[in-house]
């Protein structure tokens, strides 16, 4: 595999990210390049895939942030999918295993992973998580945030812990009340944490188009940490 190209570091200085100013930024105040349905390629054999070259090369291509869809695809069990199983699929412990061998090639890296999950059943979220576990110091690199209202760390910080991968997920389990006990706190809640502005237009001018376009959707209780 290769080892990412960052600029050189200025003396006694860290690098987070690719560039020694990052390390004292915030996470959420971070830029992340994220790929968009990032297990649909042509390298894993989708069909109607949303991109040629797999998450692996786009990690080498520095993207740091990726949206993947779990889906339950019966006897198979579960897989990455986009939508339906038998457009293609990957599997879960590949991705993961892939994803510590890049953050152990690079140790001044962060990634953050979204998933958006196939149902709100807590089996689903259960058995994501246990996918993670079977993976070799997975679980030990995922960062646990103490509170929605709480400040995100520095990258500095997070990276100095070796706490370098943050997970989302979303159409899941709330996680709140009854279930708090049950969902694991590696995997956080999306609109908890997150501001999201409208993505479906049938027009250029519908994007340009800015207080309808760049409108804000927040939920009542969301820290607005992330945009």
């Amino acid at each position: 595999g290769k080892t990412y190209p960052t600029l050189p570091p200025t003396k006694n200085q860290p690098i987070c990210n690719g560039l020694s100013s990052n390390c004292d930024l915030r996470v959420n105040e971070m830029v992340f390049a994220t790929m968009h349905n990032a297990m649909s390629t042509s390298d894993d054999n989708f069909m109607l895939p949303n991109h040629v070259l797999g998450m692996e090369k786009a990690l080498d291509a520095g993207y740091r942030g990726f949206m993947l869809d779990v889906c339950d695809c019966g006897s198979s069990g579960i897989r990455f999918c986009h939508g339906v199983c038998f457009i293609g699929t990957r599997s879960l412990s590949t991705v993961f295993q892939n994803l510590v061998n890049f953050l152990d090639r690079n140790s001044d890296e962060v990634v953050i992973l979204e998933f958006q999950m196939g149902s709100s059943s807590m089996d689903l979220l259960k058995n994501l998580f246990g996918e993670m576990q079977s993976v070799d110091r997975f679980i030990d690199m995922m960062y646990v945030h103490p509170s929605k209202n709480a400040d995100w760390p520095l990258m500095s910080e997070i990276i100095s812990r070796d706490k370098r991968i943050i997970a989302f997920q979303h159409n899941g389990p709330s996680c709140n009340n009854a279930y708090t006990e049950a969902c694991p706190t590696q995997i956080h809640r999306w609109w908890d944490h997150i501001i999201a502005t409208p993505f479906a237009f049938s027009s250029v001018n519908d994007i340009l188009d800015f207080p309808k376009s760049c409108l804000l959707y927040i939920e009542e209780e969301s820290s607005r940490s992330f945009l």
